[in-house]
């Protein structure tokens, strides 16, 4: 599933699951605007991951990012540290890792998607916790628009 939020800074198309297999092959790929992540499922929460991913496009949107790319800084960002190695260790996933796909554009976020069936066993789409009904209503689900 691909959730849009509306944020004053323009829109955020989101996917987030569990996966099982090997997170490199996540991980060595990248794609212009896009954040393609594997982390930890310490992370595995939609709030902390949205606001990451807002804050990380955000940051390159105005030219105040810490680290080279877009994928780094969601670490960064995520984590709550300024050093990247540091927030690389803290995410590091493991066998079983949150895969994280974020962009502005909703047709990029499908083509990676798309892209990465086949790199990891899909779990599930994404765990419900505390304020999961809360946050799926100030989004919308983009799966079924073209």
């Amino acid at each position: 599933m691909i959730l849009k939020f509306d944020h004053w800074s323009g829109p955020l198309y989101l996917h987030c699951s569990i996966r099982r297999g090997d997170p490199r092959r996540i991980i060595e790929r990248s794609s212009t605007g896009v954040i393609i992540q594997a982390i930890s499922t310490e992370y595995a929460d939609y709030r902390v991951i949205a606001s990451a991913a807002c804050r990380a496009i955000r940051a390159f949107e105005s030219d105040r990012n810490l680290a080279r790319s877009l994928d780094l800084e969601f670490l960064v960002r995520l984590t709550g540290t300024r050093q990247i190695r540091e927030a690389i260790d803290r995410a590091e996933p493991g066998d079983e890792f949150v895969l994280v796909v974020a962009s502005r554009d909703r047709k990029k976020v499908r083509g990676v998607l798309k892209e990465l069936e086949e790199e990891a066993e899909e779990l599930e789409e994404f765990p419900e916790r505390d304020g999961y009904k809360e946050l799926l209503r100030t989004a919308a689900s983009v799966d079924a628009e073209e």
